[in-house]
């Protein structure tokens, strides 16, 4: 019995042994994968450098363009640098010709449209502001910007969205207004210090959210961060107090008694203040129509306050 065994074990061994390759052949397999494998390496590294070398090409030219983007041509630009980006792989050609000329660049672009609504009337559109959002934008997806960079960003955005708000109508017109705000109030908190934040913000409590006592404080921001209000300011906060007493005149039509004469107040209160406002900036934008339209209107809320025997 135990001899039997002993046999089967010693007959399979050679079978067992002739199953393992021979170690020639294993280092010939080992060769030939090596052998591909580097083959596969040099296609790539040919196919990337000559890649490269056309991305280079494009780059270059590219880098030639740069001083003719403005506030009309960002997205055009962006068009042309993501062709050349899908040429090259490791994109050498951007990042030593193109990035050090056309992060300045961009940054400029936003720049010149926040600046440029400073001015008492602004020349630049929502045009304008989208291409500087656009720029701002690229401009921090090629480096780690700063934080006043952030703010310039979140700024035009706000405008951006500022504009879309006066396009719409209804909730939307109000959605889209509260969603400018907000954004406008972001771009405080990323950069502190800046008060062109608050200037959007202003024009967007007055205008399209009815709230003058919130502009009025926005306005003392920017002014507590170097801005000098102007006639536009004031033509703003006085639009904004006329606006407020006409809805409470209109709102007299019902009311009575002790609700009616503090509504009363009330518009006279704002129709003075936007007397004041008007009154020493006649020559700017509708402000002569608005001091007579607040005058006129104040004349009538004192008559009625004399037929309810107030003074």
């Amino acid at each position: 019995m135990p001899s039997a065994t002993l046999g089967v074990a010693v007959a399979d061994a050679p079978a067992q042994a002739a199953a393992v390759p021979p170690p020639v052949a294993r280092v010939k397999q080992r060769s030939v994968v090596r052998r591909v494998a580097m083959g596969f390496l040099m296609l790539w590294a040919i196919v990337t450098t000559a890649k490269e070398g056309v991305a280079w090409m494009f780059a270059a030219r590219l880098r030639e363009s740069i001083a003719t983007i403005d506030e009309r041509s960002v997205t055009e630009h962006k068009q042309a640098y993501d062709a050349v980006d899908r040429w090259g792989a490791l994109d050498i050609g951007l990042k030593a010709l193109v990035h050090p000329r056309l992060y300045p660049a961009l940054l400029a672009v936003g720049d010149r449209v926040i600046a440029d609504y400073r001015r008492e009337e602004p020349a630049m559109g929502p045009a304008e502001w989208e291409q500087a959002h656009a720029a701002l934008t690229w401009a921090r997806e090629l480096s780690n910007s700063s934080r006043a960079t952030r703010g310039k960003q979140l700024t035009a955005e706000g405008h951006v969205k500022r504009f879309q708000a006066q396009a719409a109508k209804g909730s939307a017109a109000t959605l889209l207004s509260q969603d400018a705000l907000a954004t406008f109030r972001r771009a405080a908190e990323a950069d502190p210090e800046s008060f062109d934040p608050y200037l959007g913000m202003a024009r967007v409590q007055v205008y399209s959210l009815a709230d003058v006592d919130a502009a009025a404080t926005s306005i003392d921001e920017a002014t507590k961060r170097g801005y000098v209000p102007g006639r536009r300011e004031a033509a703003l906060l006085g639009d904004g107090y006329l606006r407020r007493a006409t809805a409470s005149w209109r709102r007299l039509r019902v009311l009575t008694g002790e609700q009616r004469s503090r509504e009363l107040d009330n518009a006279r209160s704002d129709y003075e203040r936007c007397v004041t406002l008007f009154d020493p900036i006649v020559a700017f934008g509708n402000a002569a129509k608005n001091l007579e339209i607040c005058k006129a209107q104040l004349e009538r809320v004192e008559h009625l306050k004399e037929g309810l025997g107030e003074s």
